[in-house]
């Protein structure tokens, strides 16, 4: 008796956010650009599409949506201090 292991390929269904949104799209090496700073997001999420959007009240800071979970959040002040 021989089993055959079948091959599914699992496609997420297209994900719609808000007109006022910011969408990204992350690069190969988990990369995007906000505000024209490069920034760090888990490699996992490449080629898919997330969304900045801003936190309160706090200048600078956002928070970063994949569909409708919050999964990061960015302070441009810290990432200036980097530099």
């Amino acid at each position: 008796m021989q089993l055959k292991v079948g091959r599914r390929q699992w496609q997420l269904s297209p994900v719609e956010y808000a007109a006022d949104d910011l969408v990204l799209t992350v690069d190969w090496n988990g990369w995007i650009k906000l505000h024209n700073r490069p920034i760090k997001v888990p490699i996992a999420l490449h080629r898919h599409r997330i969304v900045v959007r801003p936190h309160g009240q706090e200048d600078g800071v956002f928070d970063l949506f994949f569909c409708h979970h919050r999964f990061m959040q960015v302070d441009l002040h810290a990432v200036n201090d980097q530099d």
